[in-house]
């Protein structure tokens, strides 16, 4: 009996992901075209400084208004619903809106090595811009669809929360620190409609009071990056490890590399990949492009090589390709909902019809959307090193999530939310899929967690579940210079505390205690 009832599982499963083939193939090329000018093509990519002052003006001038009406309500982004990379959907209707529409590239200065960009362009519509010019940025998030300043990722990183406002991580992260830690100045509209523009050496506090705040100091409306030259491939070596603590030993010896980052599919089993950009490849080596459609999705194409059981393979990918590599199945969420993915033949015949865009996903309906994503664990969590195995264990029985993404990040020594207690090394957990584990609550498991982040002096992702208390969270989270500015810049009265937004009542979760 048990043959059979897997084989009746087996051909529901087929019969479901046949079925959405089917429901999907009339508007697939569709999203294609979409994805295509939305992230591939430059057109009305560019911007000028006199179109982008027009924009801010309209900002500006939104904000007058709302003073003009009373300030009856507290402002936030009018960004629409399906722009949102959240796991949960913002009621906005308590709130005033204002529309930020800044979606462009405003200069490139390359005797100035930087480039200055508005909240609304998507990283994977700068890589590819830069890339064509022989530029990037030190810290590239994965996922192309994410927004540079708007809230999105993961992962105090992806998927929602915001590259700027939130905060961005990377396979760089040990290098150049979280994504703002690279920002050169930010340009933002305070709530008494000034446009400020604000760096490490003018107005500091302003500039370490951005990260993390979820856009409750005013509106950003211009980022600039420093740029670093880019190279045509990235040269992978995937090794094998058993634990976090050999995953550290093996980081303390190795060079500086341009890429860390790891999988873990069990509590042993972990493949540790180095990358380095590189402009050539190595005699007789081949280039592999990881994103085709008919090519395993990343992490189970790391998972094969770590199957082989050698202690180091080398790969070439281009840089495109890498830094994009983990799009295509949103890390392995698309391939645990619709498990055909994981599968060559499937994948061959279907893979150009998946569709990693992530802002027409949201086209689905609240209901639709909440019953699909009910269920899944999507949280980040970053603690020190020295802390890390023993977290990595406590993870293991409490949700037994695999994968897990792991990802070193140094974290700077600044005023932002994310100041470490000293200098650390610091390790991102990045949790994604289903919870195996026997006990699992929704709620009290992840309490757990989130109790156990605080006492290694970490942090967690703020895009997702947040089921701490007000106390809590300002334990987990350096606030004083956060706070400071929202009183003396008159934010308090203009927008909700950043918990406020990300907090467990903001998501009807629990109430706020």
């Amino acid at each position: 009996m048990h043959w059979l009832f897997r084989l009746f599982n087996y051909i529901a499963v087929f019969a479901l992901h046949m079925l959405w083939v089917v429901a999907y193939f009339p508007v697939f090329p569709i999203f294609r075209l979409w994805r295509y000018f939305s992230l591939e093509s430059e057109f009305g990519l560019e911007t000028n400084l006199e179109e982008h002052t027009k924009g801010v003006v309209k900002v500006v001038r939104q904000v007058r208004k709302w003073r003009r009406n009373g300030e009856k309500k507290k402002m936030t982004t009018g960004r629409p619903g399906w722009k949102s990379i959240s796991i949960t959907k913002t009621d906005k209707s308590v709130y005033y809106p204002i529309n930020v529409d800044l979606n462009g590239i405003i200069s490139l200065e390359e005797n100035e090595v930087t480039v200055t960009v508005e909240p609304g362009v998507m990283i994977g519509q700068l890589t590819r811009y830069l890339f064509k010019r022989g530029w990037t940025i030190p810290v590239v998030p994965e996922l192309d669809s994410l927004s540079i300043g708007a809230k999105v990722e993961p992962v105090f990183i992806y998927f929602p929360g915001g590259l700027i406002c939130g905060a961005g991580l990377e396979s760089s992260s040990h290098k150049y620190g979280v994504l703002h830690d690279t920002v050169i100045s930010y340009e933002v509209v305070l709530p008494d409609a000034t446009v400020v523009t604000c760096s490490e050496e003018n107005d500091p506090d302003l500039f370490h009071a951005i990260p993390g705040s979820y856009g409750t100091i005013g509106f950003l409306t211009a980022v600039t990056f420093p740029l670093i030259r880019a190279k045509r491939f990235v040269q992978i070596d995937y090794r094998p490890a058993s634990s976090i603590t050999q995953f550290n030993s093996m980081l303390k010896t190795e060079p500086n590399h341009d890429f860390v980052e790891a999988f873990a599919y069990s509590k042993n089993e972990i493949v540790v990949m180095f990358g380095d950009m590189v402009d050539t490849v190595a005699p007789g080596a081949s280039v592999n492009y990881i994103n085709r459609w008919y090519k395993h999705i990343f992490h189970n194409h790391a998972h094969s090589i770590l199957k082989k059981g050698r202690d180091s393979y080398v790969e070439y990918v281009p840089l495109i390709d890498y830094y994009h590599r983990h799009s295509r199945g949103i890390f392995w969420v698309f391939s645990e909902n619709f498990v055909l993915l994981n599968y060559s033949v499937f994948l061959f015949l279907f893979g150009c019809m998946l569709n990693p865009y992530i802002p027409s996903q949201r086209l689905i309906p609240n209901v639709a959307w909440n019953f699909l994503t009910s269920g899944q664990v999507v949280q980040d969590y970053v603690v020190p090193f020295k802390t890390a195995q023993k977290f990595y264990d406590m993870a293991d029985e409490l949700v037994h999530v695999y994968p897990v993404w792991l990802c070193p990040v140094e974290l700077k020594r600044n005023s932002t939310m994310f100041r470490p207690p000293g200098d650390v090394d610091y390790l991102d957990f990045g949790f994604y899929t289903y919870p195996k584990a026997d006990n699992f609550h929704p709620v009290k498991t992840l309490e757990a967690m989130e109790a156990e982040v605080i006492k290694c002096d970490g942090f967690q992702g703020l895009y997702a579940d947040c089921f701490m208390s007000r106390k809590q969270f300002r334990e987990m989270f350096d606030t004083s210079i956060y706070d400071k500015v929202r009183k003396s810049r008159g934010c308090c009265y203009a927008f909700p505390d950043v918990y406020d937004k990300v907090g467990p009542k903001s998501a009807g979760l629990i109430a706020d205690t």
